[in-house]
């Protein structure tokens, strides 16, 4: 096991600890597919259309029918048996780091493989990768263990870009969803997403009508604390940074800074309706999703 590249083998085996996520939890919005709130569509796909008959909801009615016959007809639905998970993961450079156990981008390729795994058997499971070039690396939902499995496979392939490489960013990512996921679908943000925005606000807006949305923060210590006074080496490979982490003053500045970041990622989850889990790069995934959430207020 790697903690700087995941490899699809592990995801896999992931699957045998999926279960532990059931049962936990119970309404914070990490049990896959478990149900769409009444807020966030319907939920049904249409079965027929019949012959409008008094106490019908008018919004219901299909107006082609209607016009054709010249008679009002209404639609009705069923519920959807099939649930459709769309995970949303950044791949962008700053995933490419860890000072504790594994990378940011290893963690969150395991949370996105043990909530796919603990997914209902028959729910479709789609992935949408940004970051990791001018292009968003998009997988249509596919239904069952295929899906989960072709998922694994891009959480396997991807790869955080280089700095200066040109990517493609959340509210992009977040756009190309916004057309794809159907109402009443469940939606998994997962990264470290600080590039969630002022440019994601309509996509996230729109997405909170008529999806369920979960936001994974994935950090490392480091950027909430930093360590005892003294000076730390870091390298990527090629470079290598010194940081002298100064006195109590200037962890403390370090820590309330973080903290201000969370914040305003707190309240702009908060208008939509979305459900905040806090995954530490120290920590082991299985334990972070099972966690009470932060219920954002």
């Amino acid at each position: 096991m790697s903690a700087v590249q995941v490899t699809y083998e592990e995801l896999v085996r992931l699957r045998a600890e999926a279960p532990r996520l059931r049962g936990e939890r119970r309404g914070a919005g990490l049990r896959p597919g478990e149900r769409p709130a009444a807020t966030r569509g319907r939920g049904l796909e249409f079965e027929e259309a019949r012959p409008y008959q008094p106490g019908d909801d008018f919004r219901a009615i299909d107006w082609r029918v209607t016009a054709r016959t010249g008679r009002p007809f209404t639609k009705r639905f069923r519920e959807e048996r099939e649930r459709t998970l769309h995970f949303v993961v950044g791949c962008g450079p700053a995933m490419a780091f860890g000072s504790r156990r594994v990378f940011k981008s290893v963690a969150a390729a395991r949370a996105a493989a043990l909530l796919a795994w603990g997914a209902p058997a028959d729910a479709g499971i789609g992935g949408l990768f940004y970051g990791a070039g001018p292009r968003c690396v998009e997988l249509a939902p596919r239904g069952g263990e295929v899906g989960v499995r072709r998922l694994l496979m891009g959480l396997a392939r991807a790869r955080p870009a280089a700095e200066d490489a040109p990517r493609a960013g959340a509210a992009t990512a977040l756009a190309l969803l916004r057309r794809r996921a159907a109402p009443g679908s469940r939606v998994y943000l997962i990264g470290d997403l600080a590039d969630l925005d002022a440019a994601c606000e309509p996509h996230l807006a729109a997405l909170g009508r008529r999806c369920a949305l979960t936001a994974v923060h994935v950090h490392d210590p480091l950027e909430r604390e930093l360590p005892a006074d003294g000076r730390y080496r870091f390298s990527d490979g090629a470079a290598t940074l010194t940081l002298e982490t100064g006195g109590q003053a200037r962890r403390r500045a370090w820590r309330e800074g973080y903290d201000t970041r969370i914040e305003a990622l707190r309240a702009r989850l908060v208008r939509y309706g979305a459900g905040l889990v806090l995954l530490a790069t120290d920590r082991p995934e299985l334990e972070a999703l099972r966690a009470p959430e932060d219920r954002l207020g």
